[in-house]
């Protein structure tokens, strides 16, 4: 039977008649392992420690027969056919037998039929076990299926066959519409043609992939993406696809994010200004981004998986290790660390810290470091730079207030010898409008208020006793930060005397000039009375001579010019004119009047009527 032995419970309380029936079966060729068991209790004994192929069962068996087995059996083991085997004839029995299911009768008188018996209820045995694995396969296949998250399909030249019910909530049709349809229907346009040929191929047993993913259109429109795993099988005898579909999609989009995570990691620790490492608690390097290598002045292959000691000079190693060992032990480390470089020392804030694991212990050691060589060459310039503004500052012989807008005193610096170094503290963060006299309140207030809205630097001038008497200041106001002014403030004492002393100076000059030019002015117009007066004379004589004559016959009187000429040669270039003013010409004795005897280099020209005076 099927190639292999048959386990049959003989229930026989005659050991001839047993024998005689095992020895029938062998003659037909039956191959079987034979169990003899005589009683009631020793029958369900058997059946309890294994499930035999068959039972041979003697109709009476003294108190127990064979349809009190019978029964049993079928409470027990339905599956396992029954042949009763009995000497005594008749069809009320064969009857009752075969209809509480017994697969056969057989008389004792007539042991020829026991052999086709025995194959035709072992063939039936054979049907009933393989319907029943299949009736259980399928009761376990739906049942997977019917609650599996992934689309379940059988597919037959390109139509569905089945669907479990995750593909209406996944595809979003109806089963009854995806029956109808191809499955390359709800695919992705762009990838429909390559799923629909590989499908195909594969139904006529075609060397395609067995699993990949695809996207799919939802009957909303929207896109998943489904990973597909199908194979071959027979549906109703023919070839067919059965295959799962996970959706997929929320998975792609977390890939998807984090591949995005990971490359916004990348692109910010390659572009970080400073190094970023990790190590491991042995303290060998594990990650170090392309910053490290500069700062740590080593490559990315001969740091990752050394340690410290292996790479740096032994003092820089140490210092490392004793830092690393403080952040192992959940501390985070900052310091400023030296570091020689091929230019000479460098010097790197570096801050360490331990990074825990799931279960908050430290797994590995983080560290970043910035190289600040060059920002603590600034510091020190500008130290350098603030205290020789200060030692300018403390120089220059002005109060300097640095003030709020509402006139608060936020900083100040007297003179060295104003002698006011005890009172410049107690003057922080007084209202310099209270220390101020009345008289000077508004105006000061004032000058603040137009300083900060204009942003324009104002003066103004004030008296203020000082030293037990009254000095003259200057006060200069401009914008030096958020609603704070920088107010300085001199004393002008001595240059308003210096001003005063030369305003008087120069008038006392002015009146002296006055009276020298209204001498020198009387001279020079006597003396042009004078000369007016000898030219008047002098040009009366001709005309004085002509008038005695006549004129002559048939001539026509006409002016005449002429032409005087001051006594003195005359230079061929007179140079430029003397554009000094009028006073100065007076005292260098350039002009008549002025007690000078040097002529005056000047021409006139005068115009001569007859009968006229020039």
């Amino acid at each position: 039977m099927m190639g292999k032995e048959s386990m049959i419970l003989i229930l026989e309380d005659c050991a001839t008649d047993a024998e005689l029936v095992e020895r029938e079966l062998r003659k037909g060729g039956i191959a079987f392992v034979a169990n003899r068991v005589e009683t009631e209790a020793g029958f369900t004994e058997a059946l309890r420690k294994s499930v035999p192929d068959l039972v041979l069962a003697d109709y009476r068996l003294g108190s127990f027969d064979g349809l009190n087995a019978l029964a049993l059996l079928r409470s027990s083991c339905p599956d396992v056919p029954f042949v009763l085997i009995s000497g005594v004839a008749g069809e009320e029995l064969a009857i009752e037998a075969l209809t509480k299911g017994a697969a056969d009768y057989v008389l004792k008188d007539r042991i020829y039929r026991l052999v086709p018996a025995v194959k035709q209820a072992l063939e039936l045995a054979e049907r009933r076990r393989a319907e029943r694995a299949a009736r259980e396969t399928e009761r376990k296949f739906f049942a997977l299926t019917e609650t599996l998250p992934a689309v379940v399909f059988v597919h037959q030249e390109g139509k569905f066959l089945y669907l479990n019910p995750v593909a209406e909530r996944i595809l979003g049709y109806s089963s009854a519409e995806l029956m109808a349809m191809n499955f390359w229907d709800v695919i992705h346009p762009h990838h429909r043609d390559l799923v629909r040929a590989r499908g195909l191929a594969r139904q006529r047993g075609g060397d395609v992939p067995a699993r990949y993913e695809f996207p799919i259109v939802t009957r909303g429109g929207e896109i998943r993406w489904l990973d597909c795993t199908a194979t071959q099988v027979e549906f109703d005898g023919n070839p067919a696809i059965l295959g799962s579909a996970f959706d997929v999609t929320d998975q792609r989009r977390v890939e998807e994010a984090l591949r995005a995570s990971k490359e916004r990691f990348a692109s910010f620790m390659q572009h970080l200004p400073g190094a970023s490492w990790m190590k491991d608690l042995a303290g060998r390097y594990v990650y170090a981004n392309e910053t490290a290598e500069k700062i740590l002045h080593t490559a990315l292959g001969e740091l990752l998986g050394r340690r410290d000691d292996e790479i740096f000079p032994t003092p820089t190693a140490a210092l490392f290790q004793e830092n690393d060992r403080l952040a192992a032990g959940g501390k985070c480390v900052e310091s400023i660390e030296p570091l020689p470089q091929a230019d000479g020392l460098h010097h790197s804030i570096v801050r360490r810290f331990p990074i825990p694991g799931k279960d908050g212990t430290p797994v590995l050691l983080g560290g970043v470091a910035f190289d600040i060589t060059e920002q603590l060459r600034a510091e020190e310039a500008l130290r350098q730079s603030e205290r020789r503004f200060r030692l300018l500052v403390e120089a220059v012989p002005d109060f300097i207030f640095r003030l709020r807008e509402d006139g608060a005193i936020l900083d100040f610096k007297a003179p060295k010898d104003a002698d006011l170094s005890a009172e410049t503290k107690a003057q922080l963060g007084k209202a310099l409008l209270e220390l101020a006299p009345s008289r000077l309140v508004e105006p000061t207030r004032y000058y603040l208020e137009e300083t900060l809205q204009a942003g324009e630097v104002h003066s103004f001038e004030f008296q203020f006793p000082f030293r037990q008497q009254m000095r003259d200041f200057e006060a200069r106001v401009t914008v030096c930060g958020a609603k704070e002014v920088l107010a300085i403030v001199r004393d002008v004492t001595e240059r308003k005397r210096l001003e005063a002393e030369v305003i008087e100076i120069s008038a006392r000059e002015r009146r002296r000039i006055g009276h020298d030019l209204h001498d020198g002015l009387g001279q020079y117009l006597a003396g042009i009375a004078v000369k007016a007066k000898l030219l008047s004379q002098k040009a009366r004589r001709p005309a004085q001579q002509r008038s005695r004559s006549g004129p002559q016959p048939g001539a026509r009187s006409r002016p005449r010019r002429t032409r005087i000429q001051r006594p003195g040669p005359r230079p061929a270039n007179p140079g430029p004119r003397d554009r000094r003013p009028f006073s100065c010409l007076l005292r260098s004795g350039l002009c008549p009047g002025s007690g000078s005897r040097q002529p005056l280099r000047r021409s006139a020209t005068l115009s001569h009527r007859p009968g006229g005076d020039q």
